[in-house]
């Protein structure tokens, strides 16, 4: 039993020294030149992980180049009676290999191969070697089309991207140099690209608001307001192998609604950035408000591998602004460097949309049988904290008519005369288009002829939009606690809140020649009957008595 026993630990412990073996054979690979052995570490073909973020080869399509010929040694792990590959016949790829060893043109196969020994895996000079081949793919003839663990043959290959297209965001995968002895081990060496673009919020009204300040995809704002926009960029985690120029350039597109105030700020990775980083192009074509470019973000002192490049402008939402759901569309992409062998090449990332809204409050003028009444005019103001103005007209005790229970309403938003028309008649339905949420307080400035003025009418806009998404999805006016009532009838898809201004007739009192007078006649003549009736009954009686 003991003699048993012993054969089972031995023959286990030999299972495991085989499985050590094979793995070690599987994942170590040398030339007799250890260098640019590629590094098989069982990385998933279609994804690996790259700093903070995970790069996929999913859709990427990749052909193997033959660099070096041999004879593979299973027992030594090592190539051999090594001579150039199929794909590196031309003088020309081995005159740049050479050059990228630092060697002359010219130079020989011992030469490159003693050269090769010196490098390491995964350094900058490896890196040169494997832009340089594959900067001169031209050359290279046609190579074989690969996936991850294919057998290909002992040598030595260079394994390109040679992708037809690339999705959004997405960058080429960096060229593998590969000692192998047959088989193909394809590991991600790529990178992704991301951008947004986000809007800041503010109700004007109410410092307390919860959305004041926030960047999100949607806000609402005044017609005139000035609007903060930021756009970020993140730069790929593959920044740091790209060997040639790295381009990067955001580009911004405004509705009709809105007016660049031309106002860039820099940002990289919190640190402002001085204006001679980049350049910012205006009016640059196919419809684009403008473009920040960044020619080459390897001159830019600080920018690595997952740097945040934040724009801040402002634009100012003008008199051609759509109102309602429709709203006022902002859009952007970036466009960014995807090819680490071509600086011609470029990708761009997904287009990011956000909107700015506004509103419009319609008054139909009426009387107390709700027919239209003309010779009204009025004046909206605002309550407007940011604002540092104060708009309101003086009456004639020294009050100011924009005051209503000690608050000031101080921003003035319109006002309509008695003498504005549309198309020949006087108004009785004023509109007040471009308001966003917010404090209000509507003043009839001038009455019609034998009305009632109004009291000055406080209420608020109410308006919900998506948060993270580009819809209005309510709209409304209230009064303001302990004001007169004021109902609205509310659509958001045409931004517009209406309502009904009743002017009462003024009260009918009695007048000299008036009906004062007449009710004296009527009187005096009941009282004249009244005594000649009296005389007749009198008249009467007396005779009864004879």
């Amino acid at each position: 039993m003991k003699m048993k026993t012993k054969l089972k630990q031995k023959t286990k412990q030999k299972m495991k020294q085989l499985s050590a073996l094979f793995l070690a054979l599987l994942m170590v690979c040398a030339l007799s030149l250890t260098a640019f052995a590629a590094e098989e570490n069982g990385t998933d073909s279609n994804e690996a992980q790259s700093g903070s973020q995970t790069a996929s080869l999913a859709g990427h399509s990749f052909t193997a180049y033959q660099i070096f010929a041999g004879t593979y040694s299973k027992e030594k792990d090592t190539l051999s009676d090594i001579k150039w590959g199929e794909n590196a016949q031309n003088t020309e790829i081995q005159d740049t290999i050479a050059q990228a060893l630092g060697l002359n043109a010219g130079a020989t196969l011992e030469e490159i191969l003693a050269a090769l020994e010196t490098v390491g895996d995964e350094t900058d000079t490896a890196n040169k070697l494997a832009a340089a081949i594959a900067g001169k793919i031209e050359l290279l003839g046609e190579g074989k089309t690969v996936v991850d663990g294919q057998d290909v043959g002992p040598g030595y290959y260079i394994v390109i991207d040679t992708s037809a297209e690339l999705g959004d965001g997405d960058s080429r995968n960096f060229a593998l140099l590969q000692c192998i002895d047959g088989t193909i081990h394809i590991k991600a060496k790529t990178g992704t690209v991301s951008s947004d673009k986000k809007l800041e919020d503010m109700n004007d009204s109410d410092a307390n608001d919860p959305t004041n300040n926030v960047l999100d995809t949607s806000a609402d704002y005044d017609i005139g307001d000035d609007i903060p926009f930021v756009l970020t960029g993140t730069v790929a985690e593959n920044f740091d192998l790209f060997q040639g120029a790295y381009k990067f350039i955001f580009h911004d597109t405004e509705d009709p609604g809105l007016t660049f105030n031309n106002d860039i700020s820099v940002k990289i990775d919190g640190t402002p950035v001085d204006g001679s980083a980049y350049r910012v192009e205006t009016n640059p074509g196919n419809g684009e408000t403008f473009q920040v470019i960044f020619d080459n973000l390897k001159n830019v002192a600080g920018v690595h591998a997952g740097s945040v490049i934040e724009i801040s402008y402002t634009s100012k939402l003008n008199e051609n602004a759509n109102i309602g759901a429709a709203g006022n569309k902002n859009t952007m992409h970036l466009e960014y460097s995807n090819n680490p062998y071509d600086e011609n090449e470029t990708g761009n990332t997904p287009d990011k949309v956000v909107i700015v809204f506004t509103y419009k409050v319609e008054i139909n003028k009426v009387d107390q049988d709700q027919k239209p009444l003309a010779g009204a005019g009025f004046a909206l103001y605002k309550l407007d904290l940011n604002y540092t103005g104060d708009d309101g007209v003086a009456n004639e005790d020294g009050t100011k008519q924009n005051v209503l229970d000690g608050k000031s309403y101080n921003k003035l938003v319109g006002v309509y005369n008695t003498d504005t028309e549309t198309n020949g008649f006087t108004m009785t339905t004023f509109s007040f288009a471009g308001i966003d949420d917010g404090e209000y307080l509507l003043v009839e400035t001038t009455t019609p002829d034998g009305y009632n003025t109004i009291e000055p009418i406080a209420f608020k806009v109410k308006a919900d939009h998506t948060s993270g998404g580009l819809e209005l999805t309510y709209l409304n006016g209230d009064p303001v606690d302990g004001t007169v009532e004021l109902v609205f009838t509310s659509d958001a898809g045409t931004g517009t809140m209406v309502t009904d201004i009743v002017n009462k007739s003024g009260s009918l009192l009695p007048s000299t020649g008036g009906i004062g007078t007449t009710i004296f006649y009527i009187i005096g003549g009941v009282l004249i009957v009244g005594a000649c009736v009296m005389l007749f009954v009198r008249k009467t009686m007396k005779n009864e008595k004879r």
